[in-house]
């Protein structure tokens, strides 16, 4: 878990990138001891590469709501109130809707994982939550 995090950690030093974790606060990942926590590396070019501590990688663009609303849909996963849930009641509305970057990833071993996230001067991962379709809640950040 450490050496996953070192490399991803002098990956993002090497490429400009940025690396934050993603922790399960919810769902079967949330049950472990010790608490895993995925390792998130924001590439150029709106690029994102997550790998899950039992090593499936998920690879994919995001996109900015600016240009491109999120899906109708995330698979009944609940985004909105997963925002609320982690963050405060209210915090989707006023703090993320229309600010938000997503994506929907499938990895290499069949999870799909939505991603959303708000970021600082337009760069950095600020705070985001993701969900996949195993039964976890992630907070990112």
């Amino acid at each position: 878990m450490k050496t996953i995090f070192s490399f991803s950690l002098a990956l993002s030093i090497l490429c400009g990138c940025t690396a934050v974790g993603l922790v399960p606060v919810e769902g079967p990942m949330s049950a472990q001891t010790p608490l895993p926590v995925a390792t998130v590396v924001f590439l150029p070019d709106y690029y994102i590469s997550i790998t899950l501590p039992h090593g499936e990688a998920f690879r994919g663009q995001y996109q900015s709501s600016a240009h491109t609303s999120p899906p109708a849909s995330d698979g009944g996963l609940g985004i909105t109130g997963t925002w609320n849930k982690i963050y405060g009641d209210g915090f989707y509305t006023a703090k993320v809707v229309g600010h938000e970057y997503w994506a929907v990833l499938t990895g290499d071993k069949g999870t799909v994982l939505h991603v959303h996230f708000i970021t600082s001067e337009g760069r950095h991962p600020e705070v985001g939550v993701a969900v996949d379709d195993k039964g976890n809640t992630f907070k990112l950040g």
